[in-house]
């Protein structure tokens, strides 16, 4: 404990795995759990019904992917939502379960929804709670930029997140 550890090298051993993509119906009651339970790293709070959830999957104007994760002691399932609205190219809500911080899951889906979104700028959404405390920097470590208004953005010329070296995509 009292000697320096490579926090690269540890995760590398994990053999971690994440699969990225857009939601299927068949996640729904997954996507809304993590809408519904998940308060600490959630940029918003926003709670959604079905219904709302169903309509988001099936409309043109929005993305919604999923993230789930391995590692080489079992599957976790689905740990991350983001919800982004593609007409005004702003994160409306970016959601990971507690169970999954720290292994950069987080920036591996916002990595895919960028990249599915296209060229351009975007925004990203974070309202504070008393709870959602370990989601505030989530958006400036991704490079994005804080505005006067209380949103992110992320413009053209900037790289975005990065996915970390130690986790694979499936």
């Amino acid at each position: 404990m009292s000697g320096s550890h490579d926090y690269g090298a540890m995760m590398k051993t994990l053999g971690l795995r994440c699969g990225i993509g857009p939601a299927a119906s068949s996640d729904l009651a997954r996507v809304l759990e993590l809408i519904e339970r998940t308060n600490q790293f959630n940029t918003t709070t926003r709670r959604r019904t079905a219904a709302q959830v169903r309509e988001l999957l099936d409309s043109s104007d929005w993305l919604v992917y999923v993230a789930s994760l391995r590692d080489r002691f079992g599957d976790l399932g689905v740990v991350a939502v983001a919800i982004f609205d593609k007409t005004e190219r702003v994160f409306d809500s970016v959601i990971m379960s507690c169970r999954a911080m720290g292994f950069g899951v987080e920036f591996a889906v916002l990595r895919a929804v960028l990249d599915a979104a296209g060229p351009g700028a975007v925004r990203g959404l974070f309202v504070p709670t008393n709870r959602n405390g370990p989601a505030a920097e989530f958006f400036a470590q991704a490079q994005f930029q804080a505005e006067a208004d209380g949103t992110w953005v992320l413009p053209p010329s900037a790289s975005g997140p990065q996915v970390p070296p130690w986790l694979a995509r499936e």
